[in-house]
């Protein structure tokens, strides 16, 4: 499957992308930076369709996560600034995603 590009254009800008998950299974995302900090620039999530958050991570350099899902359906990834509570860590750097949806 080929990765998706994508830039934040700001510390407030979110980027939502849609998954179909044909079955029950494990959601992988791969999400990769050409940077490499000790800093978290990026939070990646990965949402069911009513908005909970299955699995996240922060990270200021490439990643990769996973989630089992229970049912067919739509399911979101969004990539955003971290925030911390007391700051917002931003990067205007371009990242990679690629994500994919195997069986259980």
């Amino acid at each position: 499957r080929a990765a998706i590009k994508g830039q934040l254009s700001s510390d407030k800008d979110i980027d939502f992308y849609s998954i179909e998950a044909t079955t029950a299974g494990i959601i992988s995302v791969d999400f990769e930076l050409s940077i490499r900090s000790s800093v978290d620039y990026y939070t990646v999530s990965l949402h069911d369709m009513d908005g909970n958050i299955l699995a996240a991570q922060s990270s200021g350099r490439s990643t990769r996560f996973s989630a089992g899902v229970t049912s067919a359906g739509r399911y979101y990834v969004s990539v955003s600034a971290h925030n911390t509570g007391y700051s917002i860590d931003y990067d205007s750097g371009e990242y990679a995603l690629t994500v994919q949806v195997a069986e259980d």
